[in-house]
């Protein structure tokens, strides 16, 4: 619970952690007496509701109030094992604008965690302490928002961001939310376009479609012209669906400005949904969305958009307050919802059963996380265990934790392949930073045109020298791990299909599994030098029991 404070490491200008973002931050600057205490605990409320019996023909829908903690570090953020169901709101029927009143237990015991706080015993230390609670922000899909808030989610007025500057337009059937040009910049070329919402032969081909373009006055060419009496010959006119392969997506079917809008949709979701946000990418992703939304104006019909095709206008704005997107999305509680509903054993108190089986479930999770000597779900060794790291290592490349998987094919390394491996990996030692910066000094001296590519090609050699003559005056500064390091590794490597590196599943790579722990020894057995130098010997190494692999992408052997 404590892994924000002491346990995160910050990134500039970069959120990892919904403690990065500016909702959190403004309630520690608001309440500093909430902020003291890092135990104090940061709640998201998600709700949502789902048939119990997987028979949508059965309209029976049942509410549950599930708490999110998010002092838990990410591997732990969002599982099931730590959502708290706090309420249950029963069926047959959905609670609508009433859902406030089954929502008064809960909001009590929210206010007395925040107001009062609760005596609790901290199991790290022992002590007991008075813990408070708050919550940061509600999950929810757009219909279950109104209901919450008490927010009209249909109509004119639809989003809440924009309230009564909804860009909104009564059609034929429905209200189009359109004209997006307005989040654009005066200057913008596509305020002045002539072509908006007139790009021949593309529509959502609907007949109120065709008649809301008429009432507008635009795309002549799509109007209805009414033809009766025609009869086709059998199985002319078919479903073309069946006719038309998509297995190879857009490209060739479409043309160039859909294809182009559709991906540049694509990628705006694409960033915006990644794991770490970043401050720039969000000013960025602010900018170009109208231009996306105002492009797909051009092609669709008024009709296609929605409230929720408009909602992605704001969708920055909430990324910058509540941070990386998968810590407030429904697919989670949408998993857990899932698992509600396979607990339903008896169909006459579905609610019942749910709570029965929940009690249950929650004790032996309870149990299971305190149970060491036994191996349970929570202890066993994660599907993606990278290992641990090199105990006697002190320099980061032979400390990082990789585990192969697949079978191993023994290569031999071109000297190219070589020289690009021995770059990559004394580039990628932070330790060995000083030595590059001082290398790239020289070279600059030297020539300061083409310094780069000649570092990639010079700093191995230039490094083994220096590491030996500091050896050759037995500077403590050339530990053994530095000079088993400037020794290079070696030409015979194993090439294995995948890794995982820091929990993460990678193929399509190669596993270097020469590259591994230094074995340094001093010949004892032969005498000095006349010089009076040890002679030395370093050269890489890999065993069962120690392995601290290193792994290459393709191209960076090439």
């Amino acid at each position: 619970m404590r892994w924000y404070k002491d346990g995160k490491i910050d990134e500039e200008g970069k959120m990892i952690h919904p403690s990065d973002s500016e909702a959190w931050k403004d309630l520690d600057k608001q309440y500093p007496w909430f902020a003291q205490d890092p135990r104090n605990v940061r709640l998201g409320l998600a709700t949502d509701g789902f048939n119990p019996f997987g028979n949508m023909n059965n309209s029976y829908s049942i509410w549950p109030m599930i708490l999110v903690p998010y002092n838990l570090p990410p591997w732990l953020c969002m599982k099931e094992p730590y959502f708290i169901m706090s309420l249950l709101i029963p069926g047959p029927k959905s609670p609508g604008r009433d859902i406030d009143v089954y929502l008064r237990p809960l909001i009590d015991d929210l206010k007395e965690l925040w107001e009062s706080g609760v005596r609790t015993r901290d199991a790290k230390t022992g002590e007991l302490f008075v813990l408070h609670a708050a919550i940061l922000w509600t999950i929810n899909d757009f219909p279950a928002y109104g209901d919450i808030y008490g927010h009209r989610t249909k109509g004119y007025c639809a989003c809440p961001r924009c309230s009564a500057d909804t860009p909104s337009e009564m059609l034929r059937s429905k209200i189009g939310y359109i004209d997006h040009i307005r989040y654009l910049p005066h200057n913008n070329p596509y305020r002045r376009s002539l072509k908006f919402n007139d790009v021949d032969g593309k529509t959502k081909d609907t007949e109120k479609a065709r008649l809301d373009l008429e009432d507008m006055g635009v795309r002549s060419e799509l109007h209805l012209n009414p033809v009766e009496g025609v009869k086709f010959p059998d199985g002319y006119a078919s479903n073309i669906s069946r006719c038309v392969n998509i297995k190879d997506g857009l490209r060739g079917y479409v043309q160039k400005d859909v294809l182009n809008a559709i991906t540049e949709l694509t990628s705006f979701f694409r960033q915006l949904c990644s794991r770490k946000l970043s401050s720039d990418v969000l000013d960025n992703l602010e900018k170009i969305i109208p231009i996306i939304l105002s492009k797909l104006e051009m092609i669709f019909p008024p009709a296609f958009f929605d409230v929720m095709v408009h909602l992605a206008i704001h969708l920055t704005q909430e990324g910058k307050i509540g941070g990386p997107v998968h810590y407030r999305w429904m697919y989670p509680i949408e998993m857990y919802l899932g698992s509600l509903k396979g607990m339903v054993r008896n169909r006459a108190r579905p609610e019942g059963s749910i709570a029965e089986a929940y009690i249950v479930k929650e004790c032996l999770s309870f149990c299971s996380l305190y149970l060491h000597d036994i191996e349970t779900k929570y202890n066993r060794d994660q599907r993606n265990y990278d290992g641990e790291e090199h105990p006697n290592a002190t320099l980061s490349v032979f400390r990082s934790k990789i585990r192969t998987f697949g079978e191993a094919e023994f290569v031999q390394l071109t000297p190219q392949q070589y020289s690009s491996l021995h770059w990559f990996v004394l580039n990628d030692c932070v330790e060995l930073d000083s030595y590059v910066r001082e290398h790239k000094e020289e070279l600059k001296q030297q020539h300061p045109i083409g310094w780069e590519t000649r570092q990639k090609k010079e700093f191995a050699t230039w490094f083994d020298n220096r590491i030996k003559k500091l050896r050759s005056i037995k500077s403590p500064e050339a530990t053994d791990e530095l000079i088993a390091l400037a020794c290079g590794p070696d030409y015979r490597i194993n090439k294995c299909s995948g890794c995982i590196v820091e929990g993460v599943n990678s193929t399509g790579i190669e596993i270097l599994e020469k590259i591994i722990h230094p074995r340094v020894h001093d010949d004892k057995d032969e005498e000095d030098d006349d010089d009076g130098e040890d002679e030395t010997q370093a050269e890489y190494w890999s065993s069962d029991d120690e392995v601290a692999s290193h792994a290459i992408i393709d191209s960076d052997l090439e």
